[in-house]
C-alpha cells in the first residue's frame, strides 16, 4: 500500500506530471482516444499480471496479486512501455500500472476503467462502486487517464519533411493510428515530389516544396529526407521554434544530440532538447533484442550479421526489387538502376562505401551508434551488413557474449517476454521463428532462435526481425515525439 509512484520508464523527476488532487476534466469530445486506450491498456495489464504471476510461480487464477507477483512486476522499470505503446501519456499509464499492482487489481480493471473514463465524471453510484475494494485502485487509474486526456489533446502543428519517401509515407498513418494530437499536418518534400497528395484522417493533403520559411508556426517536425536536407533545414525548423526528430545520419554522433530508442534509453532526453536523432534502423532492431539482456549480466561483445531489406534504400529500391523479380520470372535479364547489383534472387554486401578497415558505412554506423545508445564506448562489436531481396523487414543473426557465464535460455526468454516492443517467436517444436514476412507491418521486433552458443560458454545466440520502416524509422520517431510530450 505504500508503494511509491515511479515516473515513466524509470526516469527520475523533480515533481509528478499529474496532480491527482485537482478535479479538472476535459470535455467529453476529447475522451474518445482515452477510452480506446483504456480498454487496450487494461487488456495488457491483465496479460502482464498473468504472465508475471506464472513466471514467479504464483497461481494466475487466484484472487488478487500475491506479494511475490507484485515484486516481480516492479522489478522491470520499462514494463510500462508495453501499455504505453498506443499513446503519449507515459506518466498516466505508469501510475495506472503502479496503482493496479499495489492494490492487486490488474486483471479486473478493464470494464471499470472503460466505463469510468467514458462517463467523464464520478456520480454517486459510480464513485461508490469505484471506492469499494478493488475499485479504489481503478478510480486512481481512471483519474490519471482522464487527466492525461488534457495532455493528449494539446494539439500541435506537425510537419513531415520527406513525406513522399518510403519512411515519410508512414507518418500520416502512424499519427492517425496512435491518436497523436495533430491540429494541422503539413507535408514537405523536394521540388520533384511537390504537388503529390497523401491521406490523413480521410482528407487528401498536398505535399509542398520545403523552403527556408516552411516551419513558421510548426511545433514538431519529423525529418526523413536524407542527411543533406536535415543539415540544411533542421536548424531552420529549430530556429522557428519546432522540435525536430531526425531520421537521417546527420546528427546521430553529435554528442549534444540525444540518440534515442524510447524503450532503451529515454533518460537521455530532456525537455530542453530541441533536436533528437533516430538511430540507424539496424542498430535499433539489434538493441531491441540485446538491451533487455543487460539485466542478466554484463555484455562483453556482440557479433551480428544483418539481412537488410530494400526499404532501407528507399522507395525506389523497393520498386526496383519488384520490377526485377517480375523481369526474371518472365525470362528477362534485369538491369540495375538504383542499386549497384542485380537484386532479384540475389544478395550482396550493403551498398555503402568501404572504409580503410574493410567495413562498409552501414556496419560502422551500427557499431558507433550502438555504443552511444548503450553508453558503452568500449563495447566490442563486430557487424556484417548484407542487402537481401526482401521488401521492408530486416533480419539479424545475433551472438551476445557476457563477461561471465551466459544466462540460461529460460532466463533470456523470460526477460525478452516482458521487454517493451519485443515479441518472442521461439517455437522449436513447430520450427517457427522470426520471419521478415511476419515482421512486416507490425510495431514489435520479433526475437527467437534463443539458444546457447555451443562453442562459447559465455554466449547466447538470437535471431530477430523488425519492420525497417516502422520500428526501424517512423515508429521510433513518433515514439520519441510522444516521449518528448511527457517531459
Amino acid at each position: 500500500m505504500g508503494h511509491k509512484r515511479r515516473p515513466p520508464f524509470g526516469l527520475e523527476r523533480s515533481k509528478p506530471h499529474f496532480d491527482l488532487r485537482h478535479e479538472r476534466r476535459p470535455p467529453p469530445e476529447e475522451l474518445g482516444p482515452v477510452t480506446a486506450f483504456a480498454e487496450s491498456g487494461a487488456q495488457r495489464l491483465g496479460t502482464l499480471d498473468e504472465r508475471y504471476r506464472t513466471f514467479r510461480g504464483d497461481d494466475p487464477s487466484s484472487d488478487g496479486t500475491s506479494q511475490k507477483g507484485c515484486a516481480g512486476f516492479h522489478d522491470h522499470q520499462r514494463v510500462g512501455a508495453l501499455v504505453d505503446r498506443q499513446t503519449r501519456h507515459h506518466a498516466a499509464i505508469q501510475f495506472a500500472f503502479d496503482a493496479c499492482a499495489t492494490y492487486g487489481t490488474h486483471s479486473c480493471a478493464r470494464d471499470e476503467i472503460e466505463a469510468a473514463v467514458t462517463l467523464n465524471h464520478f456520480d454517486s453510484e459510480v464513485e461508490g462502486t469505484l471506492r469499494n475494494g478493488v475499485g479504489h485502485a481503478i478510480m486512481q487509474c481512471t483519474t490519471a487517464l482522464v487527466l492525461a486526456a488534457e495532455v493528449i489533446h494539446r494539439a500541435m502543428r506537425v510537419a513531415v519533411v520527406g513525406a513522399t519517401g518510403a519512411v515519410g509515407r508512414e507518418f500520416p498513418r502512424l499519427l492517425e493510428q496512435r491518436g497523436f494530437p495533430v491540429d494541422e499536418l503539413r507535408l514537405f518534400a523536394g521540388p520533384r515530389s511537390a504537388g503529390c497528395a497523401l491521406t490523413f484522417r480521410g482528407t487528401q493533403l498536398l505535399v509542398e516544396e520545403v523552403r527556408a520559411d516552411s516551419f513558421q508556426g510548426i511545433d514538431l517536425a519529423f525529418f526523413s529526407a536524407g542527411a543533406a536536407r536535415s543539415r540544411a533545414y533542421a536548424p531552420m525548423a529549430n530556429a522557428a521554434g519546432a522540435l525536430v526528430v531526425d531520421n537521417s545520419s546527420a546528427f546521430r554522433m553529435d554528442e549534444r544530440v540525444p540518440l534515442v530508442v524510447p524503450e532503451i534509453n529515454p533518460e537521455t532526453m530532456t525537455a530542453a532538447d530541441r533536436l533528437v536523432a533516430v538511430p540507424n534502423c539496424s542498430a535499433i532492431l539489434l538493441l531491441m533484442a540485446v538491451a533487455p539482456l543487460r539485466s542478466l549480466g554484463s555484455i562483453a561483445r556482440i557479433v551480428v550479421s544483418t539481412y537488410q531489406s530494400a526499404s532501407g534504400a528507399g522507395a525506389a529500391a523497393m520498386a526496383e526489387l519488384m520490377d526485377q523479380t517480375r523481369a526474371v520470372l518472365e525470362g528477362a535479364t534485369p538491369e540495375p538502376k538504383v542499386l549497384p547489383h542485380p537484386y532479384a534472387f540475389n544478395l550482396f554486401s550493403h551498398n555503402t562505401p568501404i572504409n580503410e578497415h574493410g567495413f562498409n558505412e552501414e556496419e560502422s554506423k551500427v557499431i558507433e551508434e550502438s555504443r552511444k545508445i548503450l553508453r558503452m564506448p568500449n563495447l566490442a562489436i563486430n557487424v556484417t551488413c548484407v542487402r537481401v531481396p526482401v521488401l521492408r523487414a530486416h533480419s539479424e543473426s545475433i551472438t551476445v557474449e557476457f563477461s561471465g557465464p551466459a544466462p540460461s535460455v529460460e532466463a533470456v526468454r523470460a526477460r525478452l517476454e516482458v521487454a517493451p516492443g519485443v515479441r518472442v517467436v521461439d517455437d522449436r517444436e513447430r520450427n517457427i521463428f522470426p520471419m521478415p514476412l511476419d515482421a512486416s507491418g507490425i510495431d514489435e521486433v520479433l526475437v527467437g532462435r534463443i539458444r546457447r552458443d555451443m562453442s562459447h560458454p559465455s554466449a547466447i545466440c538470437l535471431f530477430a526481425c523488425g519492420d525497417q520502416l516502422l520500428k526501424g524509422a517512423a515508429l521510433n520517431a513518433v515514439q520519441i515525439a510522444e516521449l518528448a510530450g511527457s517531459l
